[in-house]
């Protein structure tokens, strides 16, 4: 059978397909139907006038802003039995989303690049967060991604990365602690450049 999306919506090109653990709901990413008609048209503009300026003083070039827009789009459920349909996560930025192995929250990454990036091709800051399946507001896990790659355990619940030769771990469920490495001490750094410059 065919299933219904809720009015307005139409499943995203680059959604991924999440099963609930007991194989009766599908999760996936929607968009509103007219995205496409509005992105064709900017697309149109960009490539079929006879002038196109972009400008590095705009917060981001045409050309990013159009791509960065695959982004914006909702999560949904649907039930694969009756066909029902249950928003997961509303309309934002969703760079990506797992569903945890137990299937009670979702982990998604929000995009909250501010500017492009002329460092890096295509650069992209995420806020990680996670919502609980059953309802409830969203939880920040990670405030940025920017300059980490974030490793996930297997259930989805913990995860570890490295930064700047130092390794940290935590989970969604928990507070991030600091697992090897060695925490530079900004007022210890500080007091000493004092001193170096005193005794120069």
């Amino acid at each position: 059978s065919t299933v219904k999306l809720p009015t307005g919506k139409r499943a995203a090109e680059n959604a991924e397909l999440e099963w609930s653990p007991n194989g009766n709901e599908v999760m996936l990413a929607v968009r509103p139907t007219d995205w496409w008609t509005k992105a064709r048209e900017r697309f149109v503009r960009m490539t079929q006038g006879p002038v196109f300026v972009q400008s590095s003083t705009e917060d981001f070039l045409a050309w990013e802003d159009l791509r960065r827009s695959a982004s914006l789009r909702s999560v949904i459920s649907v039930d694969v039995r009756t066909g029902a349909t249950r928003e997961l996560l509303s309309e934002k930025k969703i760079n990506t989303y797992n569903l945890l192995q137990d299937g009670l929250a979702l982990t998604f990454n929000e995009d909250i690049t501010k500017k492009t990036d002329y460092d890096v091709i295509n650069g992209v800051e995420s806020q990680v967060m996670v919502q609980p399946v059953g309802g409830g507001d969203a939880r920040k896990v990670i405030s940025s991604t920017k300059g980490i790659t974030i490793n996930w355990s297997r259930d989805g619940r913990g995860y570890a990365y490295a930064k700047d030769g130092n390794i940290f771990v935590g989970g969604v469920d928990g507070a991030e602690r600091h697992l090897i490495g060695k925490k530079e001490d900004p007022d210890k750094t500080k007091t000493l450049t004092e001193t170096e410059k005193k005794e120069a």
